[in-house]
C-alpha cells in the first residue's frame, strides 16, 4: 500500500486567508510481512521543514493495534507525536479507544512549530446493537490545547438502516 503527492501548502483553506502556498510532498508506504503484521512509514516535506516516521499495525486474537511515531523538524525546531489506538469489532459489541499527544513544537506543513495546537486527545467509542438493523453508539473525548483549557465532548446516537433505502440514517 502506497500513496504520493506533491502540492502546495493552503495553511488557511476555505478561510479568509485560503492562498497557495510553497510547495510540499506527502507520502507514505505500508507493507503486510503477514496477516497480522503491517509494517510502514510516512513522510511530509514542505519549505522550511519535514516530518515523518514509523507506524505499524498488528491484529490480535482479539481486535486490532496500531501505532504511529513521527519526528518533525522545522526551521531548526524539533519535535515528536505519538498516536496508538485499539478497535475491536464482534457481533455484540464495537470498540475503538484512541490516543494521540504531540510535543509543543511538532510541525507538519498545515501546523507551523510555533502554532497553537491541541496537545492530546484520549477517546473511547462503543457501539452496541439494540433491536434488529439498530444500533447506538456512545463516544467520549477529552483533549489538551496549548492555548484553551481542558476540554471534554460526550455523544450518543442512533444509527438505523432503512431496508429499501439501502442507506443509513
Amino acid at each position: 500500500d502506497y500513496d504520493y503527492h506533491i502540492g502546495f501548502v493552503r495553511r488557511d483553506p476555505f478561510g479568509t486567508d485560503d492562498v497557495y502556498g510553497p510547495p510540499a510532498a506527502i507520502g507514505s508506504y505500508r507493507l503486510g510481512l503477514s496477516n497480522s503484521l503491517t509494517v510502514g512509514g510516512r513522510f511530509e516535506r514542505w519549505a522550511g521543514g519535514v516530518d515523518g516516521g514509523p507506524q505499524f499495525d498488528l491484529g490480535l486474537p482479539i481486535g486490532h493495534f496500531s501505532f504511529a511515531a513521527p519526528l518533525s523538524s522545522a526551521f531548526g525546531t524539533s519535535g515528536s507525536a505519538l498516536a496508538l489506538a485499539y478497535d475491536y469489532a464482534g457481533r455484540s459489541f464495537g470498540l475503538r479507544l484512541s490516543a494521540l499527544t504531540q510535543s509543543a513544537h511538532y510541525a507538519t506543513p498545515s501546523l507551523g512549530s510555533n502554532d497553537p495546537r491541541t496537545r492530546s486527545t484520549v477517546s473511547e467509542n462503543l457501539s452496541l446493537p439494540i433491536l434488529g438493523t439498530t444500533m447506538l453508539a456512545v463516544s467520549h473525548t477529552t483533549s489538551s490545547f496549548t492555548t484553551q483549557p481542558l476540554a471534554g465532548q460526550f455523544s450518543a446516537a442512533l444509527h438505523t438502516q432503512v431496508p429499501w433505502q439501502r442507506a443509513t440514517i
